[in-house]
């Protein structure tokens, strides 16, 4: 495929929590975290939603790559867990960036862990067929809200929050 990013972005919460404050949380010993995940810190959401992520990342790769948000004509959500089943997330990622319903396609691709890939994948393909010149592809998770923190705290202290996009 002759496709080109012209432009990156990424996106975290405001709050950094640590493995020590975790473990001082969850009562439990110092360092436990850390030496099974050896995850030192991640960064959570507060007040932020997965669509605040999102669109950050996105306002940051279109400006990387020099491009307005009308000049993208596809829009592409590659959410492991999407923040709504109905609209889907690319089309309030897209009336949140200011662009006209209709003035673009914006849809989600549901493949867990390999959303940005296939959301990216499926992006490559519709250009390359020449159906759309310009495509913002975006993945924004917020995991923290529904790990099992209390059960499985070696699991839960893999993941943060965070987005990332391409144009």
């Amino acid at each position: 495929m002759r496709i080109k990013i012209i432009g990156t972005g990424g996106a975290v919460p405001a709050q950094c929590v640590t493995s020590r404050a975790l473990e001082e949380r969850l009562g439990l010993a110092q360092g436990r975290l850390e030496a099974a995940t050896g995850v030192v810190e991640r960064y959570v959401c507060e007040g932020e939603s997965q669509i605040d992520l999102a669109c950050a990342a996105a306002s940051l790769a279109l400006t990387d790559a020099g491009l307005e948000a009308c000049e993208v004509d596809l829009i592409i959500g590659g959410c492991g867990v999407p923040y709504q089943p109905l609209p889907a997330t690319a089309p309030l990622v897209m009336q949140r960036l200011g662009l006209p319903d209709g003035s673009a396609a914006a849809f989600d691709v549901n493949s867990t862990c390999l959303g940005f890939l296939t959301a990216f994948e499926t992006a490559s393909r519709l250009i390359e067929a020449g159906q759309f010149s310009t495509a913002l592809v975006f993945s924004s998770e917020v995991a923290s809200r529904a790990l099992p923190w209390r059960d499985q705290p070696e699991v839960a202290a893999l993941f943060g929050d965070g987005a990332a996009a391409a144009v």
